[in-house]
């Protein structure tokens, strides 16, 4: 995947490029952001999914407001990305591509492990591995439907326990960073929403402050 600006932030940026308007994604579309990358879906795949629903809208149409718009057509690129081979030496979703996913996932999180000095953030990261561990030997042998959707329940509850180890000074510094970022639109936005948008965004912060890896499967690079 492309290196640099997060998964989250590159895909925002692609459609509200094409948008035309610097408002940024509501929580429902960073849940559609995620499930994408929690499935193994290169940024670039997602991208270009994007860019095909915006060349492929009639003049005059009505204005885009979400980022399911653009959901089909990222389905479609993510199909043809799967058909050119692309992880068909076992990279791909299934028995054979599910566990070497799982096993450098896991291996993300035991370097976490290695890394992390406060002892009840430690203790928080040791047992989201042993949920993804009984997690990949379900998805392994086919007894677990939604192996992403069971993935993004254990990475919100290992980030909400994170989040309780921040010192009262660097929660302070995270909690002004995105609200300054969210500043412009209190004013015109749906409270509930934008209150949503808001602990999306600090868990997010906090995530980076606090070096966790996300809890996604990676089937591989892009050919």
């Amino acid at each position: 995947m492309t290196a640099g600006a997060g998964y989250a932030e590159q895909v925002e940026r692609a459609f509200l490029r094409r948008v035309g308007r610097g408002l940024m994604l509501s929580p429902r579309d960073l849940d559609l952001v995620t499930r994408w990358e929690r499935a193994g879906l290169p940024v670039e795949v997602v991208i270009a999914g994007i860019d095909r629903a915006f060349d492929g809208r009639p003049e005059g149409a009505r204005p885009v407001r979400s980022l399911s718009f653009v959901a089909g057509a990222v389905d479609d690129a993510a199909k043809a990305w799967r058909e050119r081979g692309v992880g068909r030496a076992g990279r791909e979703p299934g028995a054979g591509g599910l566990a070497p996913a799982f096993d450098r996932l896991l291996q993300d999180i035991e370097e976490t492990n290695r890394m992390v000095a406060d002892p009840e953030l430690r203790a928080a990261v040791r047992e989201a591995w042993r949920a993804v561990r009984e997690l990949a030997d379900r998805a392994v042998a086919g007894d677990e439907r939604d192996p992403a959707d069971a993935l993004r329940r254990i990475d919100e509850g290992l980030v909400e326990r994170a989040v309780k180890t921040l010192d009262a000074e660097t929660r302070r510094h995270l909690e002004a960073q995105v609200d300054a970022a969210l500043a412009s639109l209190w004013a015109l936005g749906d409270p509930s929403a934008l209150a949503e948008a808001r602990r999306v965004r600090f868990h997010r912060a906090a995530r980076e402050a606090l070096a966790l890896p996300a809890l996604r499967l990676d089937f591989g690079e892009v050919r």
